[in-house]
């Protein structure tokens, strides 16, 4: 992750450091507009003038990142852990959930008992909010009211996988914020990823404008027989150009098998897969060079030189905005290099048609 200094800064940039540490702040923007920079920026500003802050994720490996980034000196959970350890703080009992999941929060029953509390509740002075998208709104309320005083969230619905995520306008309700402050530029991927990525998108947010200068590759879709063929791809790669390589799967089957090829060939390979089962997050430093393999949940967040997308038949074909809004996303974790191999099982006609000309994409 690279951190812009205050002379390298756009004016909308700005605008989001020079808010008032004192008041609630709400941000969004396109994948690679900087808001997971911000995030980290606006919680240490807070942190130095002395404003007990935590930043808030929906994933585990963005966390990380967050970690990563700032060397572990800002406070990072998950939205999950946070409620959790909280409510346990304040009443010495687990936070109720519902009946047919047991990590589905049941948010009026945690207000119930909170309301009640004489002492007082909130555990920070201040939350930032970072891919506020793929959280429930009743968290927002809940945290309004019972975890800070100040909050500010950074979201892009564009970008939102889960189906209990919220809008733009759910958010700014259940939160009580002004309008959102938008970022409209996009710091990271070359024109031919964006190009790429924008091909897949359906929000409402406009599309952002470019400001990498270099002209870069056209993205590929590649045919490959086999994951040996795909992790020689990968490899073969990595030797000539280096740097942090992400690979996205669907399931985490193929990144396990995946996993045993590469190893088969390049046992020295800096080579490391999250998996939820595993919570190995902290194992993983997606910013060496190497090979992080992530599934379509994980890699939210993310960033890499270079980026290879496994499992397309599970991505195409595009049928609703969600499985559109998920290629969005996934294109855009590329800086420099994007390739989408086809294969093992290769993709049928409906889902080709898809995919956009040679033009956006070589085939």
């Amino acid at each position: 992750m690279r951190f812009p200094v205050w002379s390298d800064l756009l004016d909308e940039q700005k605008d989001v450091l020079d808010h008032p540490l004192d008041k609630h702040l709400f941000v969004v923007g396109p994948p690679g507009s900087g808001k997971t920079t911000l995030a980290i920026q606006r919680a240490q500003q807070l942190a130095n003038a002395e404003l007990s802050t935590k930043i808030i994720t929906y994933n585990r490996m963005l966390r990380r990142l967050i970690n990563l980034a700032t060397a572990n000196k800002v406070s990072t959970a998950t939205m999950q852990s946070l409620v959790a350890r909280h409510f346990y703080h304040l009443t010495k009992t687990f936070t109720p959930t519902h009946e047919h999941d047991r990590y589905a929060y049941n948010w009026n029953a945690i207000s119930e008992v909170l309301k009640d509390l004489d002492t007082p509740t909130h555990c920070c002075n201040h939350l930032v909010v970072d891919e506020a998208q793929d959280l429930c709104s009743e968290f927002f309320a809940h945290a309004t009211l019972y975890l800070c005083k100040t909050i500010t969230v950074f979201a892009d619905d564009d970008q939102a996988l889960t189906d209990f995520g919220s809008s733009l306008e759910e958010i700014r309700s259940a939160a009580g914020l002004s309008e959102p402050l938008l970022l409209k530029n996009n710091h990271r991927n070359t024109p031919q990823i964006a190009g790429l990525a924008e091909h897949f998108h359906t929000g409402r947010l406009p599309a952002a404008r470019v400001r990498c200068q270099v002209q870069g590759d056209t993205p590929s879709l590649v045919s490959i027989g086999s994951l040996k063929e795909a992790a020689s791809r990968i490899i073969n790669w990595h030797s000539n150009r280096g740097g942090a390589i992400g690979v996205i799967v669907n399931l985490n089957q193929t990144g396990k098998q995946l996993i045993q090829e590469i190893a088969s060939l390049k046992p020295e390979l800096q080579l490391k897969m999250y998996t939820d089962e595993e919570k190995n997050e902290d194992s993983i430093d997606v910013t060496a060079s190497g090979v992080t393999i992530l599934n379509k949940a994980s890699v939210k967040g993310q960033e890499f030189d270079s980026v290879f997308m496994l499992d397309l038949n599970h991505f195409l074909p595009c049928h609703s905005d969600s499985q559109k809004r998920a290629m969005y996303m996934m294109c855009c974790r590329a800086r420099d290099f994007l390739f989408l191999l086809n294969g093992p099982t290769p993709l049928g006609p409906e889902a080709m048609a898809c995919l956009p000309e040679s033009d956006l994409l070589l085939r």
